[in-house]
């Protein structure tokens, strides 16, 4: 999430070269998350959890093949803003989604040390990922760079979600 951030916003500021299209780009993804993290909170507490983190990851991943196919068709950077703002949906679902099922997954013993663990590990992605995905970007296309980094994050939430699906009845010991 966070490489992709940092590389699309340089790839859009590469093809326009106005440094005001990086807050467009923070826009597009951020307002449709103020408007629908309420109602997205309230759906997560209706339904299935892991169904519609499911279907938010779904959308990221569709999110990220699209940008990844406006960067190779070299599109205008309109069609970028309006994937962002798709993107921007998925996240509001997925934040309190993945919140709300930590106490789900882990037993009542080791949930401290979970909310913990889980809170060191998204401090450093959220240091890291950009530092990664600067580096990335410089050093490949963007759309290869984009598209790595989505695999790469692809694989790792599918490892998630099928331990989650595992340890769902693990007992506290």
């Amino acid at each position: 999430m966070q490489i992709q951030a940092v590389v699309v916003a340089w790839q859009v500021y590469d093809i326009t070269r106005d440094p005001l299209s990086l807050a467009y780009v923070g826009l597009a993804q951020f307002v449709p998350m103020l408007f629908l993290l309420l109602p997205a909170g309230d759906l997560i507490d209706r339904y299935d959890r892991k169904l519609i983190l499911a279907l938010s990851w779904l959308l990221e991943a569709a999110c990220a093949a699209a940008l990844l196919w406006l960067s190779l068709r070299g599109e205008a950077v309109g069609y970028y803003y309006g994937v962002l703002v798709l993107y921007g949906c998925a996240r509001a679902f997925t934040g309190p989604a993945l919140s709300s099922l930590l106490p789900q997954i882990v037993p009542r013993k080791r949930l401290a040390s979970a909310i913990a663990a889980n809170s060191m590990i998204m401090r450093v992605a959220t240091i890291g990922g950009p530092v990664l995905g600067g580096t990335c970007s410089k050093s490949a296309p963007p759309a290869s760079a984009c598209c790595a980094a989505r695999w790469r994050s692809a694989k790792w939430r599918w490892g998630c979600t099928s331990a989650c699906g595992r340890s769902t009845g693990m007992s506290g010991g």
